[in-house]
């Protein structure tokens, strides 16, 4: 391999490569010295004149898309998911901090208490959570006594937070009105998004159900007031967390110890819906000692969960000796008041997405495609049916005009400018010209690549009882390499027979050398930890090209091929090899820089950055620099990093 090829194969190839050099990062783990540095050449450029800044936006402008007034053939009519909104408020707007003692939980409680005092600060208000719009002044203090629903006092209390004038009113009063308008057409909201479960489609087959829905936001563009919106989806089991429980105490054969390990592997980290308030929780924790008979101190006193619900919610909970899930609040809610954990009774709670166990089953996935996946033309209707039931309803229509509001009928109008469809170049002169579909992967996979790069020292490491896959996987391997130029030696077999993270990290050290070009490690199921820790390996501690595999992705006869052309291209590139280019039109030497932001989701206050070159002049090169965030100096090498 040539000097140059070598420098390129300790970069990290791939977003998968940089993600775990950047989760590695986040655990405060620094990396080895690599064998290899690359650095890219430092450019120092020439300031740019304003005449040459015009001279390539100009380029720029005839390459990209135009208002379709210059060449009508090559334009075509399109929507967007924006519809306008017409705004005519010319008098102040009143935010009020709103208190209930005691403390209402109960959304539909506040709604109705509100209700209830409209006759001291009149009809037209809006309440979002504890904040609280009104076109009028009330006098201070505004203190109000009333009753629940249930008749038992309450004292609601205003406090004046903001006098805001007509253009200083927040995008958050507009997004309340909007949430008005969801309850007023009956749906109901869940996280950001509204569904509604009146036209939920069931999977019985699966105990699923679809709630369809919008998500919705409203924000000030360049052709004023918007409504953005677009079709969402929300998938709901049709069984309880309790329903789970039980299911896994059978499976278990009523063994404790097993019972509690899988209950928590399970439930602890996924998202729970509790459908009398249509909010979603992360489960913490289960805490087995607490029951719905267990207390907890209220300003009234101690109460138990059973009474609780049923005071709160009529809601009836028949298991009593059920354990409780716990959430714990996030930094969010801690900061707006809600300190204490929240304890959620498994009878009245539901798992509520997608996990990772449905999304791998394909008959699942394909039975709710029917119901999720939506043609361009079928969310058009879509959101031309919510506009126009916006617009007919009385009620929304009355709530628009009091505040000075008005929905335009139908979306967003603009031109888009046809290009013409792109030749794609590959190795040995070979040329593909695309068409409508915008897929070139058979000839990817069947054309010479621009850059091969021969695997003349690589590894395999896997588990023994796999053998007959790696093989499988190896001859299909050498044979689908041929087409793409790229020659393969035969590698380094390494089995592991324990099947735990400690071999693997011991092997893979071991396998690990000077010479070697690539690492390749064949799990057998999808985990997580082996992952980071395979990656933690190759991209900290020695780093070395890599490539990870499921032995369930390998293992089917009819996809080998198909799955191991992909794995072979990804390898290619990663090794520093170029795969296939376009044409760029622009005759100027040309860099394009992209930058993308990494957040771990498992430590949110982390994140990074990660920088990637083209280079001129066929723009397949990379260089690939990540940076990370959450230690000292981090904001300081992200601004080298922009600049």
């Amino acid at each position: 391999m040539s000097k140059s090829k070598d420098r390129r194969a300790f970069l990290p190839r791939s977003l998968e490569d940089c993600a775990a050099l950047l989760a590695a990062f986040a655990e405060n783990q620094r990396p080895a010295v690599p064998r290899v540095t690359p650095v890219p050449p430092v450019v120092h450029a020439a300031p740019v004149t304003e005449q040459q800044v015009t001279e390539i936006t100009k380029k720029f402008t005839r390459l990209g898309a135009t208002s379709g007034k210059d060449d009508p053939k090559n334009t075509t009519p399109l929507s967007g998911n924006f519809v306008r909104i017409r705004s005519k408020l010319d008098h102040k707007i009143y935010q009020y901090a709103v208190s209930f003692d005691p403390q209402v939980d109960n959304m539909d409680f506040r709604n109705k208490i509100i209700k209830s005092v409209e006759e001291h600060i009149g009809k037209v208000h809006r309440l979002s959570g504890f904040i609280f719009f009104l076109p009028i002044k009330l006098p201070a203090p505004a203190v109000y006594e009333t009753q629940m629903p249930d008749g038992e006092p309450v004292q609601v209390t205003f406090k004046l937070a903001r006098e805001l004038e007509p253009e200083d009113v927040p995008m958050a009063f507009y997004n309340v009105i909007i949430r008005r308008v969801m309850r007023d057409l009956d749906m109901v909201q869940v996280t950001r998004y509204h569904y509604d479960p009146k036209a939920s489609h069931a999977v019985p087959q699966h105990r699923l159900e679809v709630w369809p829905g919008y998500q919705t936001a409203i924000n000030e563009f360049d052709g004023g007031l918007m409504l953005n919106i677009d079709v969402s989806h929300r998938v709901l089991r049709s069984e309880t967390v309790l329903d789970l429980l039980g299911s896994i105490t059978r499976r278990c054969d009523n063994d404790k110890a097993k019972i509690i390990d899988e209950c928590s592997r399970t439930l602890i980290g996924t998202a729970v819906l509790t459908r009398y308030n249509n909010r979603t929780y992360r489960v913490d924790d289960i805490c087995w000692e607490m029951t719905p008979m267990s207390t907890f101190e209220t300003p009234k006193g101690a109460m138990n969960f059973r009474d609780y619900y049923k005071k709160s919610y009529d809601l009836d909970i028949k298991c009593l000796n059920q354990p409780m899930l716990i959430h714990r609040p996030k930094k969010k809610e801690m900061r707006q008041g809600q300190l204490e954990q929240i304890c959620l009774v498994p009878e009245i709670t539901y798992v509520s997405g997608l996990t990772d166990e449905l999304r791998e089953n394909h008959i699942i996935m394909k039975d709710l495609a029917q119901f999720m996946k939506a043609t361009p033309m079928e969310r058009k209707r879509a959101i031309d049916t919510f506009v126009q039931r916006v617009n007919t309803n009385p009620n929304i229509r009355r709530h628009f005009e009091e505040w000075g509001l008005e929905l335009d009928t139908k979306l967003v109008q603009y031109y888009g400018k046809t290009l013409p469809y792109e030749m794609v170049y590959f190795g040995g002169g070979v040329t593909h010209q695309t068409d409508n579909r915008c897929d070139w992967t058979r000839e990817a996979t069947n054309s010479p690549v621009i850059t091969p790069v021969d695997l003349n020292c690589w590894a395999i490491v896997y588990i023994d009882r796999d053998v007959q896959t790696i093989k499988s996987f190896l001859q299909c391997y050498l044979k689908v390499a041929q087409p793409m130029g790229i020659q393969v030696a035969q590698p380094r077999l390494v089995p592991i027979k324990m099947d735990n993270n400690e071999n693997w990290v011991r092997t893979l050290k071991q396998t690990i050398t000077p010479s070697l070009q690539v690492v390749v490690a064949v799990f057998g199921t999808k985990r997580t930890d082996r992952y980071n820790a395979f990656k933690r390996i190759c991209c900290m501690e020695h780093p070395i090209p890599s490539q990870g595999i499921v032995r369930k992705t390998i293992s089917n006869e009819k996809k080998l091929r198909s799955v191991t052309q992909k794995i072979a291209l990804q390898i290619n590139v990663k090794l520093g090899g170029e795969l296939w280019s376009l044409k760029i039109p622009l005759k100027q030497k040309l860099m394009v820089i992209g930058i993308d932001v990494f957040h771990n989701p498992a430590k949110r206050s982390l994140g990074g950055g990660i920088r990637l070159l083209a280079q001129p002049a066929l723009h397949s090169l990379l260089h690939a620099r990540a940076v990370p965030d959450g230690e000292p100096g981090a904001h300081r090498r992200a601004q080298d990093l922009l600049h």
